[in-house]
């Protein structure tokens, strides 16, 4: 169980410095209102935990799920997360699971982010 939150942790912490190190270097280059940053970043995290997930020839096929798509994706984004989740739903033929899920998911989140807002102003 150590061994698992271990490759979680180093794999989070890689994910997050990754995350902040591609926004600094796309920021140079950027100068729209557009959040490009975190689009990209939201876009290769989704490639990367469907890449991750594809490969089935990996002797310890649990730890490299911890190390790569919970620790490195969930660190890079969460995002990557909610779309592989998406996309089963799909490829299960849920065709409504994934609607209800994805509009509700961004609905929920964007009412919660705007009350921690709302909270966070009155302090």
């Amino acid at each position: 169980m150590i061994k698992l939150f271990s490759l979680v942790f180093i794999g989070g912490g890689l994910g997050s410095v990754a995350r902040y190190g591609i926004a600094r270097l796309l920021a140079q280059f950027s100068t729209s209102v557009f959040p490009l940053t975190t689009f990209g970043v939201n876009i290769l995290g989704s490639l990367l935990i469907g890449l991750f997930l594809a490969i089935p020839a990996v002797a310890d096929r649990n730890s490299y799920l911890c190390l790569l798509t919970v620790g490195f994706c969930g660190g890079f984004t969460t995002f990557s997360t909610f779309s592989w989740e998406n996309f089963s739903l799909l490829k299960q033929g849920d065709v409504f699971l994934f609607f209800v899920y994805a509009l509700l998911s961004m609905a929920f989140c964007l009412l919660a982010t705007w009350g921690g807002y709302a909270i966070g102003k009155q302090l």
